[in-house]
């Protein structure tokens, strides 16, 4: 473990930071806290991070339960490099999450793991998961009736070989339940697969089968997932094209 978090920790910024190697978790972090209100924003905010596991069963970032749960969190503009078992693992109540504008590559992007979590307010937009199996992963159904405002939009997901997003245990309709209004829309992906067990249906409002085109697909390139012109996804992805 390279790095941890814990306990209150509103306004933490961890910015334009490189961790390599980790055998188990890149960044841990135990019940931090941040707010996220109509008055304040004094988020824990992870920024312009790149990870890379030194071990195919490490986990970049992993969320566990501390004296508090974690809330309050903004993780933006990240790369997580695999193979490994997860770019983000929740492992614990999470509320108030925003992860945008992030490449997950070679990896399952985010995992929640656990019977009868509580998700709120967890926003997903404008990542890229690239030649992963699985996008998004639930191992289990949150609970349902303390559970809400999830939300999934504008995500890209290129070379992906299995489901954009799963329900491992449960039914993935009444999944659905915990969505946001007008919280599933713009995500674009290569599958053309849409029936498969447990796949939470991302695309109500969407692209399937798009035939992306990249600048690069080299990850060392600075322009890794950068938009091709001629491409579908104007609006879909974490790395825009230059003006």
């Amino acid at each position: 473990m390279a790095v941890e978090l814990a306990g209150d920790l509103p306004g933490t910024l961890i910015d334009n930071l490189t961790i390599h190697g980790f055998t188990e978790t890149g960044i841990l972090c135990i019940g931090p806290r941040g707010f996220r209100d109509s008055i304040s924003d004094s988020e824990v905010v992870l920024k312009n991070l790149e990870l890379r596991a030194g071990k195919p069963k490490a986990v970049g970032i992993r969320f566990r339960s501390g004296k508090n749960d974690p809330s309050g969190i903004l993780i933006a503009e990240c790369r997580f490099f695999g193979p490994m078992a997860a770019g983000i693992a929740f492992q614990s109540e999470t509320h108030f999450v925003t992860i945008r504008e992030s490449i997950f590559a070679e990896t399952v992007g985010l995992k929640f793991v656990g019977a009868n979590q509580i998700l709120r307010d967890i926003a997903v937009a404008n990542n890229s998961f690239f030649k992963v199996s699985r996008g998004i992963v639930f191992s289990k159904m949150p609970l349902l009736k303390n559970s809400n405002h999830l939300s999934f939009t504008d995500n890209l997901f290129a070379g992906i070989r299995g489901p954009e997003a799963v329900l491992e245990v449960g039914d993935p309709l009444r999944f659905l339940e915990l969505i946001a209004n007008n919280g599933i829309s713009g995500n674009c992906s290569s599958w053309l697969q849409p029936k498969e067990p447990g796949k939470i249906d991302l695309f109500g409002r969407g692209i399937r089968g798009a035939d992306f085109k990249f600048v690069s697909t080299n990850p060392e390139n600075a322009r890794f997932l950068e938009p091709a012109s001629g491409g579908p996804h104007t609006l879909a992805g974490a790395v825009k094209p230059k003006p």
